[in-house]
């Protein structure tokens, strides 16, 4: 199956609890086919609105953007990443950028 972050919202408001698979996840970077540093691995502080990367970097919200027709937040911090020491087991990239879908708090 498939699910819209809207109708989960909306199930939560009246109530129904809902039971959905969480997606695979992925960083570009692979072991054996899954994902080293899986976005479960890093540690979101609603307060700050940040990220805490397995290295302990603070990854703050940088910009929002659409994918697939919903609204999320990208956080990053290039300079952080530049200058860790676990980069290569968290992404094939320069930067290891998490996507937060609009909804994520209201979905719990």
């Amino acid at each position: 199956g498939y699910h819209q972050a809207e109708q989960l919202a909306a199930s939560a408001v009246a109530g129904v609890t809902t039971y959905v698979p969480a997606p695979a996840t992925t960083s570009g970077r692979t072991k054996d086919g899954q994902a080293v540093f899986p976005k479960e691995r890093f540690r979101y502080e609603v307060a700050a609105d940040v990220y805490y990367c397995p290295g302990g970097h603070a990854l703050p919200f940088q910009k929002k953007n659409l994918n697939r027709g919903q609204e999320r937040g990208l956080y990053f911090d290039r300079a952080a990443c530049r200058g860790c020491a676990l980069i290569k087991q968290c992404t094939t990239g320069s930067c290891r950028v998490i996507g937060r879908h609009r909804l994520a708090g209201a979905l719990g």
